[in-house]
């Protein structure tokens, strides 16, 4: 005997349209959000994937109709709108695969915000299993349970009803329970991704700073096991995610000890063990008492001992960008196990090769501003229409000309004359180039400001440098800017022209550039 039960026999029409839409929305959702591989694969196995799903979603109907109903049983009627959701939801969880960086989440896009991938593979897989789970259930229940001769109690009317309900909060529900769950995760000092986020950039750099001088603190321990020697080519960065999403970073710090097998290390693995120090991963690798990373590397021309420190919320790009924007001081030629740079310091020979990067406003003022707004004044103080139209050839001939002089004189100032031997084919600085490039403004394409660079590195001076002695006469001189350390100096000429002067490697480099003009490179 049929009954009529309005919310039951709406889901036995709906089950149908439920289970070709999910079966379509499985395979084509990569259209939807943002796709990778597997969208290309599933559209190329469209044909099979589309009727195997549908049908197997519509295997509980088949079943209850062939035994007699004509509609869905309460236990049914109020799993299937769970059964669904569930599948949407784990759908949606899915990063798409690409050769590089993987896509993001649906619920990702719906929320509008980068989601932990551990909070997406836990929210995705949970879903999966509940989705194959509740399946299982359908089609258990489509078997055992009998068709219904009476109408339900009022009570049992409702479940459908409130299961429906429940189903679409969830959907609706999950990416922004997801942003909430990636909100609470905590970095290795106790923080909240959503309380890091939202602080101002200026109290992420100072937190920043602290962890660095921790960090170096620590790295300085492990170097004085070294003994009494010197350490070159200190470096430090900020490592991160290798594509777009939730913003986190670890500070590197790297020293090298020159000369080959520099370190015995054996005996510095003794003297780390005694230390607290534990052996992880490789051979050459310990965790330190404070969870970091110490790593051995041997090369040719050296031993580099590598510090990786735990993980910290922050956006590294920002951070970075604001911490590296201002230098305080030129890092040193080498240093003594108990010294290492400053915060805010940078590597003469690093700056100089960054000089053909496209980041132009790091380590200002070492490094000429791009010209970058159609109004920007040049070094000339021209605006941009202004410039275009004086310029000329020989204007920028004599602009290389007097960059040429300036490299010169900077050259006297230190006492060098003769170019350093190549190193496989090239000295260790080796340019003298203009430099050129586009506003894109007005949609042009063709570069519309330019500059010059020169740089080269020589055979030690007889006479050392004196780093303080040549700091004071440049200020003398009315250069500003001036920092140096023992190896290493740069400053601004009054004309703006840029000098980088350091050791490196048994030689002495010198570099000018100059700033920015507007026109086209002749």
């Amino acid at each position: 005997m049929n009954s009529t039960h309005p919310k039951r026999d709406l889901l036995w029409k709906l089950w149908p349209w439920m289970s070709w839409g999910l079966a379509l929305f499985f395979t084509f959702h990569g259209f939807l959000f943002e796709g990778g591989w597997e969208t290309l694969f599933l559209l190329m196995f469209s044909p099979l994937i589309v009727p195997a799903l549908g049908l197997l979603e519509m295997l509980p109907r088949f079943i209850l109709r062939k035994r007699g109903h004509t509609v869905i049983p309460v236990a049914m009627a109020c799993l299937a709108p769970l059964h669904w959701a569930l599948l949407v939801v784990a759908v949606m969880s899915a990063r798409g695969s690409t050769d590089s960086a993987p896509t993001r989440s649906g619920l990702s896009i719906l929320s509008g915000k980068p989601l932990l991938p551990g909070i997406e593979n836990t929210i995705g897989a949970g879903a999966a299993l509940l989705t194959v789970a509740t399946g299982i259930a359908l089609l258990v229940l489509a078997i055992v349970l009998k068709p219904m001769v009476v109408a339900g109690a009022p009570k049992l009317r409702t479940a459908p009803a409130v299961s429906a309900a429940l189903a679409v909060a969830l959907v609706i529900a999950t990416p922004q329970a997801a942003v909430w769950a990636t909100s609470l995760k905590r970095d290795a000092a106790g923080n909240r991704f959503g309380q890091v986020m939202q602080m101002p950039i200026e109290e992420q750099v100072s937190l920043l700073e602290g962890r660095y001088l921790e960090a170096q603190e620590e790295l300085s321990g492990a170097r004085a096991l070294a003994g009494d020697v010197r350490w070159s080519n200190p470096l430090w960065r900020l490592e991160g995610p290798l594509w777009g999403g939730i913003e986190w970073y670890s500070i590197e710090l790297i020293f090298t000890l020159p000369g080959e097998r520099s370190l015995d290390i054996e005996a510095f693995a003794h003297d780390l063990a005694a230390l607290g120090y534990e052996r992880a991963g490789t051979r050459h690798q310990w965790s330190t008492p404070k969870g970091n990373t110490l790593e051995v590397e041997e090369h040719t021309n050296g031993t580099e001992l590598r510090l990786t420190t735990r993980a910290w919320w922050g956006d590294r790009h920002k951070v970075n960008e604001a911490a590296q924007a201002q230098v305080d001081e030129i890092d040193a030629a080498s240093y003594a196990p108990d010294e290492f740079p400053g915060f805010r310091s940078v590597s003469a020979s690093w700056l100089v090769r960054d000089w053909d990067e496209i980041l132009w406003t790091r380590y200002l003022p070492y490094n000429a501003a791009e010209l970058d707004e159609d109004g920007g004044l040049d070094a000339a103080g021209l605006t941009r229409a202004e410039g275009l139209a004086a310029d000329d050839p020989e204007a920028q001939q004599e602009r290389a000309e007097n960059l040429q002089g300036f490299f010169t004189d900077l050259t006297e100032k230190v006492g060098v004359e003769t170019l350093a031997p190549l190193e496989n084919g090239r000295d260790a600085l080796d340019f003298d180039t203009p430099d050129f490039r586009s506003t894109y403004a007005d949609g042009s394409t063709t570069s519309d400001h330019y500059g010059f660079m020169v740089g080269h590195c020589f055979v030690l001076p007889a006479e050392p440098v004196d780093w303080k002695v040549l700091a004071g006469s440049l200020t003398a001189e009315e250069w500003h800017e001036v920092r140096y350390a023992e190896g290493a100096l740069a400053a601004v000429h009054p004309n703006k022209n840029i000098g980088v002067v350091y050791e490196y490697e048994g030689a002495l480099c010198v570099a000018a550039r100059t700033p920015y003009w507007w026109g086209e490179l002749h």
